[in-house]
């Protein structure tokens, strides 16, 4: 703050890119955008060159942009790469709420859909693929765009991200504690991809917790283990999936664990983490 002048509480900077979900790895770019209230700069051309001045003096490799919300929204609409990059963007100082406006700015019911942007990254790695002869088998291939690379399990993240209208797990999880203890509970989250793990986690809720809220995966549709888990805890138990499993390819519409539970919450994306918890705090409380 005390290098970008006098209006540096006018403006936001912001982490984008790689930078702004927080994986920056070997010689990669610094990339960061300075958001402005407006889309006239010359106010503050001159401290903005002073501050990206000084980020170059101390020797960090900065990629930057210098953009208005319109700005931020005219040019994600014109181009995909532009939008994921501005979609993953982390406030790193200035106003809370200029950065806000900006979120809303590139929210799904204003430009690429969940269903828009999901066709337009089908295309994207298509065109991508083709570049490396559509093979992970070259004799050098490319770790980061090769198919099977880096890009392609970024790409699954950013899908999911945009579909279901959350950056990480762990936000889901946070609307799921807050519900909880607005109504006087505690929560605890167990995550793991092994079969054992979430079996262990049910078995040791036995007698310590009052409920359980579990989202299986694709173990919904196999895993006897967790069913019979479920069946031997004597609280309530809801199944949770953030899409509709019954909207879905005929297999996934198949629940082993759910004879073993009290009800589902199903297709609500984020907010079924929520949902579950007010099932539960509304059964425990009802009885019913």
């Amino acid at each position: 703050m005390r290098h970008a002048g006098k209006f540096a509480d006018d403006l936001a900077l912001v982490a984008v890119g790689g930078y702004g979900r927080g994986e920056l790895h070997p010689s990669s770019d610094i990339d960061i955008m300075v958001l402005l209230p407006k889309s006239d700069s010359a106010d503050w051309q001159p401290d903005i060159e002073k501050f990206l001045t000084f980020l170059w003096d101390i020797g960090l490799e900065v990629g930057h942009s210098v953009r208005s919300i319109d700005d931020c929204q005219r040019e994600s609409l014109a181009d995909i790469s532009v939008a994921t990059t501005l979609f993953e963007a982390r406030l790193l100082a200035g106003p809370e709420s200029l950065f806000a406006g900006m979120r809303r700015a590139l929210a799904p019911d204003r430009l690429w859909s969940s269903q828009d942007f999901f066709e337009a990254k089908v295309k994207e790695q298509t065109e991508r693929h083709h570049r490396y002869f559509d093979t992970a088998y070259n004799l050098e291939p490319n770790v980061k765009s090769s198919p099977g690379g880096l890009r392609d399990i970024q790409t699954i993240g950013w899908v999911a991200k945009r579909h279901f209208g959350t950056d990480t797990l762990d936000d889901m999880v946070g609307d799921a504690r807050t519900a909880a203890s607005v109504a006087g509970y505690d929560l605890e989250h167990v995550q793991s991809n092994h079969e054992g793990d979430l079996v262990d986690a049910i078995q040791g809720a036995r007698g310590r917790c009052a409920a359980i809220v579990v989202n299986a995966g694709a173990l919904t549709h196999s895993s006897y283990a967790l069913a019979d888990a479920l069946a031997a805890f004597d609280g309530v138990k809801v199944e949770l999936h953030v899409s509709n499993p019954a909207a879905r390819e005929a297999w996934r519409q198949v629940s082993v664990i759910a004879p073993s539970v009290t009800g589902t919450v199903a297709g609500f994306g984020r907010a079924g983490y929520r949902l579950a918890v007010d099932a539960v705090v509304t059964t425990l409380k009802t009885g019913r």
